[in-house]
């Protein structure tokens, strides 16, 4: 019989930074263990009307409390293990609160992966993720930087903490990608992902002015659209002022934007014409990014703001860092990689190596073990983590007994506000 794991989170179509890695992750569980493992979906709803695949068991809409409850039944009902991807912008209540709804109801063993850590959290933030992390028995993160975060600011032990890097999907690299885009000529710096305010693309725009007239090459291509969450708020409002900003210094031949939602087959053709690739994020709090995780995945040299991941991700000398919100200093690393070519080399190779870890497949066999891990008695399970005993692993589809608790003691899709997903990727 096999086991089966439940999804919480956001799912495509809907168009959401964690709905495209929860589908992602999928396809490498699929790939990873076959029929050995049954994947269902609690998809998070945003209002709008979307067609979900076969795996989605229900959507649950955001602001419903009582639709939280009956969607843990239903994982209860149908589910071996149950693992939320958590943003607090994606559920309904102050700072997510309603998730908590289903947590509390949940009898299978939860595991939390987390795709925001705050630094210096809301008090209603910080109880939400306490409580959640209290509910789960595991906490998975992305950097190495959100352990400490967890552990010293959140109180959670370490012990309960595990480090599984965000995945990339195979993106072959077209020697002939300038060729097909027309970009035969230039030198391509690219940023993708949604637009809106905190992406810090307008430090961008100002750093390619400071190395147009040097390099009448290059060219900075903005790839992506406004969030959909901020189409009818302050998403076409920023969108405007960049075009404008682009207008009023003269950089019509120097930075395009692309203005759609791009597929995996586009994404791969674009990363594979860029020469240098630049998240120039103005916040230092940002502890995931798919995009960043995606252009080392194709081997791209890489420039980018010091925030968490960044810092985590580049370290040893995988890609140059460079100060926050200061063009200046942001084109003085960019002109580095545009007039020592061996640099550029050097980033590149060392971005390829560090990319054999990221393949969905290999990501998705740590979850695996995880939710094995998840399927063994109670009692085998706690002496594990003690240092207890070898590991002992129970078959597929091995019923998970009840764990007890201890006692109790920025937007992906989500919502405007603190940096809760919109510029998380």
């Amino acid at each position: 019989m096999a086991q089966s794991v439940c999804f919480v989170s956001t799912y495509p179509p809907r168009q959401c930074g964690i709905a495209s890695f929860t589908r992602d992750l999928i396809q490498g569980l699929e790939q990873a263990a076959g029929k050995a493992l049954a994947i269902r979906v609690l998809a998070m709803g945003d209002g709008h009307a979307y067609t979900y695949p076969d795996e989605v068991l229900r959507e649950i809409p955001e602001d419903e409390p009582q639709a939280y409850v009956e969607a843990a039944q239903l994982a209860n009902e149908t589910s071996d293990v149950v693992c939320i991807q958590h943003e607090y912008g994606i559920f309904g209540g102050e700072a997510g609160e309603h998730i908590l709804g289903l947590a509390r109801a949940l009898e299978r063993p939860l595991i939390t992966t987390l795709h925001t850590v705050l630094p210096d959290p809301s008090r209603q933030e910080l109880r939400v993720l306490q409580e959640l992390a209290h509910r789960s028995e595991r906490v998975v993160v992305m950097s190495r930087a959100a352990i400490p975060i967890l552990s010293q600011r959140y109180g959670i032990p370490v012990s309960k903490i595990r480090l599984i890097r965000h995945g990339a999907p195979h993106l072959p690299v077209d020697p002939q990608a300038k060729t097909n885009l027309g970009l035969e000529d230039r030198v391509v710096m690219s940023t993708f992902g949604f637009i809106g305010p905190g992406k810090g693309l307008e430090y961008a725009i100002d750093t390619v002015a400071r190395l147009a007239e040097d390099h009448p090459k290059l060219l900075y291509l903005i790839l992506g659209r406004v969030h959909p969450r901020l189409e009818q708020g302050q998403g076409p409002a920023y969108r405007r002022r960049l075009e404008e900003r682009v207008q009023a210094l003269d950089l019509g031949d120097h930075v395009r934007f692309v203005d759609r939602y791009l597929s995996l087959e586009e994404l791969s053709l674009y990363l594979s014409a860029t020469d240098i690739y630049f998240t120039p994020y103005p916040g230092r709090n940002q502890i995931s990014s798919g995009t960043l995780t995606f252009a080392l995945a194709t081997g791209r040299a890489i420039v980018s703001t010091p925030y968490l991941y960044a810092q985590d991700v580049l370290g040893g000398g995988r890609g140059l860092l460079v100060p926050f919100s200061d063009p200046d200093a942001m084109a003085a690393g960019i002109r580095r990689l545009l007039e020592e070519p061996g640099l550029l080399t050097t980033l590149q190779r060392r971005a390829q190596a560090f990319a054999r870890q990221l393949p969905w497949a290999t990501v998705a066999r740590q979850y695996v073990e995880l939710f094995r891990e998840m399927t063994e008695p109670a009692r085998a399970r706690a002496r594990r983590r003690l240092g207890h005993g070898p590991k002992v692993v129970t078959p597929w589809g091995t019923k998970p007994a009840r764990v007890a608790m201890a006692e109790e003691g920025k937007v992906h899709g989500g919502r405007a506000g603190r940096s809760h997903g919109l510029a998380a990727r």
